[in-house]
């Protein structure tokens, strides 16, 4: 694959994630200014979970916080990241991300929406009337922006361009070695079936 067509397509996928962040950013501050007595459920704008594919394929080997390892057990190691990378920020804190489990919940449920009907069921049954603190999975997600980089650097982007476009200083760039060109390449030829994001 082209170098020119690499860059794009990284650009295309970092412009599909820049617009979700913008999506779960509103819609977790209308749920935040509401003030009702009854839990809220936030809304869900997923369309992709590109570190959810990230940490179930070269993430892999990465290891879920304790505090979801927990979640993972009943509804799986994709199952509690997809609810981790899904769920809005919840309040003033970046890291806080929060779900009520009802004991009921209808096909367009936001969980449901968010990992399937088996999924959401699964979680029903285990946590009904619970409030779950998920936390943002910080590690894998900087394991990810490192990819990313990686990536970048593979398809030969200069590094004030890869800072710009992932969101970081130029000094945590040049923090990331540059592939192996044998790995650069291999690197590059996946560009154009995975997902990114950069920003954590």
């Amino acid at each position: 694959m082209k170098r020119d067509e690499v860059i794009r397509r990284l650009e295309i996928e970092i412009e599909k994630r820049d617009r979700m962040i913008q999506g779960l950013q509103r819609s977790g501050r209308r749920r935040h200014a509401r003030e009702d007595a009854a839990p809220r459920q936030p809304e869900l704008g997923i369309v992709a979970f590109p570190v959810t594919e990230f940490a179930m394929g070269p993430g892999r080997h990465l290891p879920l916080p304790e505090t979801l390892q927990d979640v993972a057990e009943v509804i799986g190691r994709e199952g509690a990241l997809r609810l981790s990378e899904g769920l809005p920020q919840c309040g003033s804190r970046s890291w806080r991300r929060m779900v009520y489990v009802p004991q009921k919940m209808k096909p367009d449920h936001p969980l449901v929406r968010l990992l399937g009907r088996e999924r959401a069921e699964e979680l029903r049954q285990s946590h009904t009337n619970m409030i779950l603190e998920v936390p943002v999975c910080v590690e894998i997600r900087a394991a990810y922006r490192e990819h990313i980089i990686a990536r970048l650097k593979a398809a030969e982007m200069p590094d004030q361009q890869i800072a710009q476009m992932v969101g970081v200083d130029v000094s945590t760039v040049r923090l990331v070695a540059a592939p192996a060109p044998e790995e650069g390449g291999r690197l590059a030829a996946q560009s154009g079936r995975e997902t990114c994001v950069g920003r954590t």
